[in-house]
C-alpha cells in the first residue's frame, strides 16, 4: 500500500478538535511555520505532568526534528517495515493515523495526546511529497551537515 494513496483525501479538519484548528489557524495567520506550531504543541502547559506520569521523556528531550525523523522512518524506512505493514492493515485513514500515533508515542515515550496534533500536521507532508522525495531531501540535508 502506497502512503500517498492512503492519505489521498486527508484533511486535518477531520482529525483535530475545533480548538486545535483555531490555534493552528491563528498561529499561521501570525506568520508561524508548521515546525514552530508543532513544537508549540509539545510545549503546552501541563504536558510535562502528562508525560512524566508514565515515566516517559520530558518536553526538553523531544523536539520536532526527533519526531519528524521517527515519523518518516516509520512511514518510509526499513527500520519499522513490519510495524508499518501492521498499521496499514487497519485499512481506514483514522485507524492508520491512530496506529502511527500509538507507535510513535511508544517509540518516543511520549503521550499520544501530546503527539497526535503533531502527527496530523505531518501527514500532509507525506501526502504531498511521498517517501521518495522525503528520502532525497534527507540525503541532501545529511550531506550539507
Amino acid at each position: 500500500m502506497n502512503i500517498k494513496e492512503v492519505f489521498e483525501d486527508f484533511k486535518i479538519e477531520d482529525y483535530l478538535e475545533q480548538y486545535q484548528l483555531s490555534i493552528i489557524n491563528e498561529m499561521r495567520q501570525n506568520g508561524l511555520d508548521d515546525d514552530t506550531i508543532m513544537q508549540s504543541f509539545l510545549e503546552v502547559p501541563n504536558q510535562q505532568s502528562i508525560q512524566s506520569f508514565g515515566g516517559g521523556n520530558t518536553i526538553s528531550t523531544i523536539t520536532i526534528q526527533v519526531i519528524k525523523k521517527e515519523f518518516f522512518d516509520l512511514l518510509c524506512g526499513e527500520k519499522y517495515a513490519d510495524e508499518r505493514q501492521k498499521i496499514y492493515d487497519s485499512k481506514t485513514q483514522k485507524l492508520i493515523t491512530i496506529g502511527i500515533t500509538a507507535k510513535l508515542a511508544t517509540i518516543l515515550t511520549i503521550s499520544q495526546a501530546t503527539i497526535f496534533p503533531v502527527i496530523v500536521l505531518l501527514l500532509p507532508l507525506i501526502k504531498k511529497f511521498g517517501c521518495e522525495s522525503y528520502s532525497s531531501i534527507q540525503q541532501e540535508l545529511s550531506r550539507s551537515e
